[in-house]
């Protein structure tokens, strides 16, 4: 199947700039990809090859220089999803993790000093999902 080519309008040096640094600085991965994407576009390499290299859809790299195109920078944020916040803070993983570690065999404890020290309400499937997370790297950078 022949796909007509797509690529993102001609970049000003100051766009190139601020890709590259978005490219290299950029906390979010995606915003990372994305801002790559656009400077390889930009060099005239295809969606499809874009899209192989980072094993997404062809259309989610046109729809990247669509909204490049409307947005600009801020286009390649992530949007907001929907869904309620997460309750559990990275305070709440540490003390579950340590309160796992002390009462290893007995979920029902953890789940109750937990409530009784924070006044939240955990599950087992909770436990086992923060357990396989892992504890968060610090970030002094950040």
């Amino acid at each position: 199947m022949h796909h007509p080519k797509k690529f993102v309008s001609p970049l000003s040096p100051e766009a190139v700039a601020g890709l590259e640094k978005l490219m290299k600085q950029d906390l979010s991965a995606r915003v990372r990809m994305r801002a790559h994407s656009i400077l390889l576009s930009h060099r005239k390499m295809s969606i499809g090859v874009i899209a192989a290299f980072y094993n997404v859809s062809r259309d989610t790299v046109s729809g990247w220089i669509d909204r490049w195109e409307q947005e600009g920078l801020q286009g390649l944020r992530d949007r907001p999803r929907s869904g309620a916040p997460r309750m559990i803070t990275e305070a709440d993983r540490a003390l579950i993790r340590s309160l796992v570690r002390r009462y290893p065999h007995s979920s029902r404890t953890v789940i109750n000093i937990f409530a009784a020290r924070t006044g939240k309400t955990i599950s087992e499937s909770t436990i086992r999902r923060i357990l396989k997370e892992g504890p968060k790297p610090c970030n002094r950078f950040a």
